[in-house]
């Protein structure tokens, strides 16, 4: 009976041990070339349109009345309109020849333009300025202007370093959750003109008003996201990518108003630095169709996908806004998000 028992307890240790000794391994699901040198390279065409809110700045109604002023009237919201621009992404990667992780170095770069113009409708003004020190001719006397045009320069540029590692979940379905570092540029101009501006008894007060505006952004912080990939059949498979970055960040604005009266005496009205240092997210997301495929005897990997994807910068738009023609330095400011959304085709070379 106790040979039995030491016979028992020893398979025993024998099976715990060799348990302990096992590990549960996910199996690697990478694009690589089997006889290349783990190098990849990827290009990436973006055809992107950018949206931020908080750039309003006139309001033209038809049937406004410059010399009454207990009636505003009905009209609508004048704001520039971005167009679709080409941007583009670059990348270099190595896949490390340790438990099947891999790294990626990333740029993107993207600019935009936004313009728009409005034109009083009848005789007298019925375009109302926004973007205009509420103080000018101390008693807010400036009531509506003839015409009113407005244009912003957008320029992204990104740049990411993430560490991966792709496996497989299922027969059909791979995942690459990700980590690293993200730090990104977000500058913008923007400039509005009103021209022929009136007072409340349909006097010409001045020929021209100018704001002009710079919100500059600098980030630098972490990254983390995950990449999934469905398999279909024939190299074909769906993706979608999901990042969230939280960076650390310092907006340098700039704002600055002038005029320039009917008799051709110009002034400004005020110029003003508005610089900080806070915390500011980004969000992104993709998907898309995606064709993988080894050339060249196994020495390339060839992958080629096309997609929808978007990128939402939260809290970008930090121009100030004057408020208050009683306390001239009353502000407000953290108008609104930009966004960026879009198609975008890519090539990647596995070596």
């Amino acid at each position: 009976m106790l040979k039995k028992t030491l016979c028992a307890m020893s398979l025993t240790c024998a099976l715990l041990s060799a348990q302990e000794n096992t590990e549960l391994l996910l199996p690697s699901s990478r694009p690589s070339a089997p006889k290349g040198s783990n190098l990849f390279v990827l290009a990436e065409w973006l055809y992107l349109q950018a949206n931020e809110t908080g750039l309003s700045y006139a309001i033209n109604n038809e049937d406004f009345d410059v010399s009454d002023d207990t009636i505003m009237g009905s009209g609508h919201t004048a704001q520039p309109k971005f167009e679709w621009h080409s941007g583009i992404r670059l990348g270099l990667g190595y896949n490390l020849p340790h438990d099947d992780w891999d790294v990626q170095f990333i740029w993107t770069w993207y600019e935009d333009q936004a313009d728009d113009a409005q034109r009083s409708s009848g005789e007298s003004p019925t375009v109302l300025p926004i973007f205009l020190h509420p103080n000018v001719y101390n008693g807010q006397s400036i009531a509506a202007c003839d015409s009113a045009n407005a244009n912003l320069f957008l320029h992204l540029n990104m740049l990411d370093l993430n560490l991966g590692k792709q496996f497989k979940l299922s027969k059909t379905l791979s995942l690459r959750p990700r980590v690293g570092i993200r730090t990104a540029w977000l500058n913008q101009h923007y400039n509005i003109h009103y021209a022929d501006l009136f007072d409340k008894t349909s006097s010409l007060v001045l020929d021209e008003y100018s704001t002009s505006v710079q919100n500059n952004f600098w980030g630098l912080g972490i990254l983390g996201g995950v990449g999934s990939e469905w398999n279909i059949k024939w190299g074909l498979s769906i993706f979608g990518d999901a990042d969230v970055s939280l960076l650390y960040g310092f907006f340098d604005n700039n704002y600055s108003e002038s005029y320039i009266t009917p008799t051709g005496a110009g002034g400004l009205v005020l110029a003003e630095d508005n610089s900080f240092r806070i915390g500011r997210a980004i969000a992104d997301l993709q998907l898309g169709l995606r064709w993988t495929s080894p050339c060249i005897k196994d020495r390339v990997k060839v992958v080629l996908q096309a997609g929808w994807e978007q990128h939402m910068f939260f809290s970008q738009n930090q121009i100030m806004h004057f408020v208050d023609g009683q306390s001239w330095g009353n502000f407000v400011q953290n108008q609104g998000d930009v966004d960026f959304q879009g198609w975008s085709a890519a090539l990647h070379l596995y070596f």
